[in-house]
């Protein structure tokens, strides 16, 4: 007689590649080249997360641009869109913040009135454009990232509602996550965590760097705060930003190492891993030092292909 029924199988996880630009017109490349067919056929992945980088000055909370040089236009962004669609490749939209004089994102605290001021064009220029655009291919476009490391705004909780709602609004059914800094996952963690509004959310997501966010918060450290965050919650969470350096001594191998040894240990911890790429090409135009280059990318597709 059977007492108990079969062991239930955790789910896999997801994998998804951040594809990042940082032109005008970096997105609308991802067809000629072959980025989408690399994420899904050479690493195995499912997801594209694009992440388009805004603009802000230190000195204004109010001025946001989606103008600058740096910054990619919507246009681009379903062009990528598009070309992941033809190839069976879910979207995710991560939008980055990043401040002109180079501090931390993070660091992006406005109080009073300039946190209201801040908020207001946040969702101005930076979440109602691109929330249209995913309403534009639903199907494709199934997660938002709402913010990312933007862990001085963290205790804003009214105004992250206002903006999540705002977003769901115009992206009725698109999934609504928040990256947090890997340092900021949990109460008395550096920085204020996002669990007092997490109830306005779909997933959490922390964002960790193999060979430097490791050298203070290591990968028990790091599983402690994962668990918390989702006791606290009752959220799932994934890597929305999983990389290591390829330009070390070790090279390539090391960065095919470190990988590995990451993956092998949350596997059972958290819903995803969305690798920190340029764009999945074979294009010396596309290469910076998170590339994910062939060891790492051959080894990834033999781990996920396990299932």
């Amino acid at each position: 007689m059977r007492l108990f029924g079969p062991r239930s199988t955790p789910p896999s996880p997801e994998l998804g590649v951040n594809l990042v630009g940082f032109t005008r017109t970096d997105f609308s490349r991802t067809a000629s080249t072959g980025s989408m067919v690399h994420l899904r056929e050479t690493l195995g992945a499912s997801r594209a997360v694009l992440v388009p980088t805004f603009y802000g000055s230190r000195f204004d909370a109010g001025q946001l641009s989606a103008e600058s040089p740096k910054t990619a236009t919507v246009d681009s962004l379903r062009d990528a869109i598009q070309d992941a669609a033809r190839h069976g490749v879910s979207v995710a939209l991560k939008p980055h913040i990043d401040i002109e004089d180079g501090i931390f994102r993070g660091d992006i605290a406005p109080t009073g009135r300039d946190r209201v001021r801040f908020f207001e064009a946040y969702r101005r220029v930076v979440i109602a454009p691109l929330a249209r655009l995913a309403a534009e291919h639903p199907g494709t476009v199934d997660r938002f990232v709402v913010g990312t490391e933007l862990s001085g705004l963290a205790g804003a909780d009214d105004e992250w509602r206002t903006t999540v709602r705002e977003l769901r609004r115009n992206a009725p059914g698109v999934q609504v996550g928040f990256a947090a800094n890997y340092d900021s996952l949990v109460p008395g963690d550096r920085r204020p965590d996002p669990t007092g509004w997490a109830d306005e959310l779909d997933f959490l997501g922390v964002d960790y760097f193999l060979g430097e966010s490791d050298r203070d918060y290591p990968f028990g450290r790091l599983t402690r705060s994962i668990r918390t965050a989702k006791r606290l919650t009752g959220k799932p969470l994934l890597f929305t930003e999983l990389g290591s350096r390829a330009d070390t001594g070790d090279g390539h191998e090391g960065q095919r190492r470190r990988i590995a040894e990451a993956v092998d240990h949350f596997r059972g911890h958290v819903a995803g891993f969305w690798l920190w790429n340029r764009f999945a090409a074979r294009d010396e135009a596309d290469v910076e030092r998170y590339t994910l280059g062939d060891p790492a990318v051959q080894d990834l597709a033999r781990r996920f292909a396990r299932g």
